[in-house]
């Protein structure tokens, strides 16, 4: 039996992480306007993620541990039209794309999190870093929905 050496091994497990990424991005819209459409067709509140994907530690974070996850992601789907709005420093063309998107909903830090109704309006706001797991962040997602709901 033949082991494989450390670095392939590295290789190999980087190339399945990316491949896991990538699937899961594809469940995420980049516009808050196709999104809001696609909300109002299927009367789904808008999940929108603000992040600074190339440079943010704590948005690399989260993202690794929570909105990668295909559990995450199928479960949310059900509930929301997920969007993620970058930043990146690599590419200046969806920064400059997406800088109008940051400033009118006013965000401050990364990674944000807001919800819209299906109109665009937003209910409710939060860093997504406190919740560090899928479980944890359905459940305060739920609870969001539950609050909104009340009023």
């Amino acid at each position: 039996m033949q082991l494989i050496s450390l670095p392939i091994r590295f290789i190999f497990m980087f190339v399945l992480s990316m491949h896991a990424t990538t699937l899961a991005a594809e469940d995420w819209h980049t516009s808050i306007d196709e999104a809001v459409k696609v909300a109002k067709a299927s009367n789904k509140p808008v999940l929108v993620k603000f992040t600074g994907s190339d440079w943010c530690p704590p948005c690399q974070e989260i993202d690794r541990l929570v909105f990668s996850k295909k559990e995450f992601t199928d479960e949310a789907a059900k509930n929301f039209v997920l969007c993620i709005i970058d930043s990146p420093k690599k590419d200046q063309a969806i920064a400059k794309k997406n800088a109008p998107l940051i400033e009118k909903h006013a965000i401050k830090g990364y990674p944000t999190v807001i919800l819209l109704d299906p109109s665009g309006e937003e209910f409710s706001r939060f860093f997504p870093t406190a919740y560090e797991n899928p479980d944890k962040m359905l459940s305060h997602l739920h609870l969001q929905l539950k609050r909104k709901s009340m009023f």
